[in-house]
């Protein structure tokens, strides 16, 4: 009995360490955090604070920062990141949020869901307040994966543990993962279960993943750079525009 207790104390005491870890983390986050919000502030503070137009200097950050911008939603990380530190505009471009995401893409390309569900924990009040199917149809792949692997009982448990609630929201997807069960292989199904192991459907993951990053982070669809340069050929009236 002193045994168990003992390991029962140590295991409390690495779970408060973990924690205690866990918000010493997100106590160094917020304060990262604030400090770009405060540069990013007093830059847009320093173009209203002249009576003409923008100086030079701050017009070229302004560009830096898009350009930066436009690269990262393109994934070319490292152009990006040479760029920020050349103009050094570190506090007005997140690289670390964009790493972390991209190496989440990453991940499910590589049919690795488990930094994903990570990412969705970090972020599951947001995630839930903005309605997202995304851990859905992460767990989805997980039981499909089960599936694939003949684990039929191992499915069977999984999806009562993750699926109770979808019914209403996915009917015709739930029907489908409840239904490929009775099968002895997903081989052996109709041709309408093969649906479940589409070829595109990582990459759709992967673009249901970028799409619910921009919504957390309130993120616009388009760089601003390319919305600009649209406006601007619009304003020259080319043949390019029609």
């Amino acid at each position: 009995e002193r045994t168990a207790d003992a390991s029962q104390v140590a295991l409390l005491r690495e779970r408060l360490a973990e924690l205690r870890e866990s918000v010493v983390r997100a106590g160094e986050r917020e304060q990262e955090m604030l400090r770009r919000t405060a540069a990013r502030l007093e830059h847009l503070q320093r173009a209203g604070s002249g009576d003409g137009a923008p100086s030079v200097g701050w017009e070229q950050t302004r560009l830096d920062t898009m350009a930066a911008d436009y690269l990262l939603r393109a994934g070319h990380g490292r152009a990006a990141g040479a760029l920020v530190r050349e103009a050094r505009i570190e506090e007005h471009v997140d690289l670390d949020v964009y790493a972390e995401a991209g190496a989440v893409a990453d991940a499910i390309m590589a049919q690795d869901v488990e930094p994903a569900l990570r990412w969705c924990g970090d972020h599951a009040s947001k995630l839930r307040r903005l309605d997202s199917q995304l851990e859905f149809f992460i767990r989805k792949e997980q039981f499909v994966a089960l599936v694939l692997a003949e684990r039929t009982h191992d499915a069977v448990s999984f999806g009562r543990e993750h699926f109770h609630g979808a019914a209403g929201t996915h009917p015709e997807l739930i029907k489908l993962l409840m239904g490929v069960l009775a099968f002895p292989s997903l081989s052996q199904a109709p041709e309408e279960y093969h649906a479940l192991v589409a070829e595109g459907r990582w990459a759709a993951l992967r673009d249901m993943f970028w799409s619910e990053f921009r919504r957390v982070y309130g993120i616009s669809r388009h760089a601003m750079i390319a919305v600009l340069a649209q406006l601007g050929l619009m304003a020259l009236k080319t043949p390019a525009c029609f």
